[in-house]
């Protein structure tokens, strides 16, 4: 019978002793840095508010283009030579999003989950997510796992979970990392399968991950050495994305 301290760890996203409703806000602000606060410095997407003036910003906003609506968003929402107002900052985010910007649909999915301008709206949040997932953003991509695995915003998949984290991990989350190997070695959407599960918290520790270091540990007593070797060299091929 498997252990009974990995799933309670994937519970709380490697992050020990927190409530169910803190840990997932606290998961997308390790894989997210909160939220993303410029297009130049976070993801460089193109805009220039380092070097734009907010009247500039302002005129590009105001003519369409999505970055620029993204950055006054993002300037509204840390008071960045704006009064702060989180109402503006929403309404500038989903200009931005409606349009196809990926940093204002991950931070509107982030907003709605953790209620930041108005009520929590579990699947407002879910529908952001997907979108910028939909275009590749690793940190909406390890979210949707969560509420997948959850059950939050969505009907409960641990297939589909195993998916989304699948799809984060080939961005190098290493949280992603660690949550596959829970779920290898638990079984839940994937067969169990305990050198699967070493493989990925081989690579969340590679990443720095300390809580791996416990399921390393209970895993290895378990497998054969040539188990152990195999293990060793899928975690090269995952790492690889194969």
């Amino acid at each position: 019978m498997p252990t009974s301290f990995l799933l309670p760890a994937l519970l709380v996203f490697a992050l020990i002793a927190c409530s169910s409703q803190t840990s997932l806000t606290q998961s997308l602000s390790s894989s997210s840095s909160s939220v993303a606060t410029s297009s130049t410095t976070v993801d460089n997407i193109g805009s220039a508010r380092s070097v734009e003036s907010l009247a500039d910003v302002q005129k590009k906003a105001n003519a369409g283009d999505m970055n620029a609506q993204f950055d006054l968003g993002a300037m509204y929402h840390d008071g960045e030579g704006v009064d702060k107002d989180l109402k503006k900052s929403v309404e500038w985010f989903t200009k931005a999003a409606n349009q196809g910007q990926p940093l204002a649909q991950f931070n509107l999915g982030l907003m709605n989950y953790t209620g930041e301008a108005s009520p929590q709206n579990l699947k407002a949040a879910f529908e952001w997510f997907t979108k910028a997932a939909a275009q590749g953003d690793g940190r909406a991509q390890f979210d949707l796992g969560a509420m997948y695995y959850r059950g939050e915003g969505v009907t409960q998949d641990y297939a589909k979970a195993y998916d989304f984290f699948r799809k984060a991990a080939a961005t190098g989350d290493k949280q992603a990392y660690f949550n596959l190997g829970v779920m290898a070695y638990e079984g839940n959407g994937v067969p169990r399968e305990p050198t699967t599960a070493y493989a990925w918290f081989l690579l969340a520790k590679a990443g720095g991950d300390t809580n791996a270091d416990k399921p390393l540990e209970t895993i290895k007593a378990l497998l054969k050495p040539d188990e152990l070797k195999k293990a060793e060299q899928m975690s090269i091929a995952l790492k690889q994305g194969k």
